[in-house]
């Protein structure tokens, strides 16, 4: 789906994904990678394969796109050091050629040297480019567009017979673009925006526009 952003064409994925065709970049937000293991450690049974998966879609989207960067909005690993970051620096060798960057998530603690080894750029918020601003948390003012993660967004969804679900989405606001969590142990929240947001919810392999609020 092709939408613009601060006059800049860009192209949403119901797999999470934000891509920017001019730039040659791709964009997604809180992978949260590690957060099985973490759970699993708080004695939490969650499956092995989920980080796994999580970085199988990733390389499909690197190898779909070719671009010459993906940022990660923020919260691209869960928690400490465990075992799935070297699973991602194994893809990362896959993809050398590609920039990495990491816009430092309120998650994103592990020690600069691991972030250095995998050969991962992190900047903090606010990095300008195109109008656009790059950041993690969104925030009430900005100088240009926010492209931004951290909420986990959801539209609640009511039907004729008042059946009801909630939808990971893409939101648009005036001010800001929020990106749905990308990390599929990460849940979603219901997201109340101003009047005239638009969502793009994901319905499996569909994306579906929501009339403004």
């Amino acid at each position: 789906m092709e939408i613009s952003l601060a006059d800049n064409i860009m192209h949403l994925s119901a797999e999470r994904t934000l891509w920017w065709p001019s730039a040659s970049t791709l964009f997604l937000s809180d992978v949260h990678l590690g957060k099985a293991t973490h759970f699993r450690k708080a004695g939490i049974s969650i499956s092995g394969k989920t980080g796994n998966l999580d970085l199988d879609r990733i390389a499909y989207q690197l190898r779909l796109h070719q671009p010459k960067r993906i940022v990660f909005l923020g919260d691209l690993f869960h928690s400490e050091y465990n075992t799935e970051w070297e699973r991602f620096i194994d893809l990362r060798k896959h993809f050398f050629e590609t920039q990495f960057i990491l816009v430092e998530g309120n998650h994103d603690i592990m020690d600069p040297s691991f972030y250095k080894r995998a050969r991962v750029d992190v900047i903090e918020e606010g990095y300008m480019e195109a109008n656009l601003e790059w950041r993690h948390h969104p925030r009430e003012s900005s100088t240009g567009m926010q492209l931004c993660g951290h909420l986990h967004p959801g539209v609640h969804l009511v039907g004729k017979a008042r059946q009801s679900i909630t939808l990971p989405c893409f939101v648009h606001e005036p001010h800001k673009f929020v990106l749905p969590a990308f990390g599929r142990l990460t849940g979603k929240m219901k997201h109340e925006g101003p009047t005239g947001t638009k969502y793009y919810a994901i319905a499996g392999s569909e994306l579906l526009a929501i009339p403004h609020k």
